[in-house]
């Protein structure tokens, strides 16, 4: 199991609302979104992080997301926002 640095950790919280601010301009529709794997799981690497999806996307429309993320259908993900 990799250890992988959380991306709060990575970027502090001007770049962060700077990073959201700029997605938000260039996509009013979209919101951007983290998803990390918990770091006290089995579960493996991810190779994306940060995606975009639509404004009026409900939590539970990751459930697809989450099977495309990763095999094990029981576990669950934890969102985060940008900012």
């Amino acid at each position: 199991m990799g250890k992988s640095t959380a991306f709060k950790d990575t970027f502090s919280f001007e770049e962060r609302c700077q990073e959201s601010q700029d997605i938000i301009a260039r996509y009013p529709d979209r919101l951007p979104v983290v998803v990390e794997r918990y770091t006290k799981t089995d579960l493996p690497e991810m190779e994306k992080k940060k995606y975009l999806v639509p404004r009026d996307m409900l939590v539970a429309g990751f459930i697809c997301l989450k099977e495309r993320l990763c095999s094990y259908s029981c576990r669950t993900r934890y969102l985060k926002h940008l900012a």
